[in-house]
């Protein structure tokens, strides 16, 4: 299944999208370890490509960010980050990245200057 809205493009086996009063609320995308989710965006007010993969994507229209689960990966630009958890300030241009609780999956990040 593939949805766009815009320059957003999410894909994966199974897309849900949640709205309200006929409003997009939110999407959310689900895969597998050997199929992941993905998610593709070229901003307007970014000048880098931004590519995501995760087992479950979820997309929050409203707050604008972009929630990765299981198996994170975000490349944006030559920067790259992957953990369990990621989440992604599409705004604000911002990410935060969580390992697993047991502290066995790390994050790990590339950031080119």
């Amino acid at each position: 299944a593939v949805v766009t809205q815009g320059s957003l493009v999410l894909s994966a086996e199974l897309i849900e999208v949640q709205t309200i009063d006929e409003e997009v609320e939110s999407m959310v995308a689900k895969g597998s370890q050997q199929k992941p989710a993905k998610y593709t965006q070229n901003q307007p007010n970014q000048a880098r490509f931004v590519e995501a993969t995760a087992v479950e994507i979820t997309y929050d229209v409203d707050k604008g960010i972009v929630f990765l689960s299981g198996d994170a990966h975000l490349v944006q630009g030559f920067d790259s980050f992957s953990g369990e958890n990621l989440e992604y300030d599409i705004d604000n241009d911002k990410v935060l990245v969580k390992g697993s609780e047991d502290g066995v999956k790390r994050v790990k990040f590339k950031i080119t200057l």
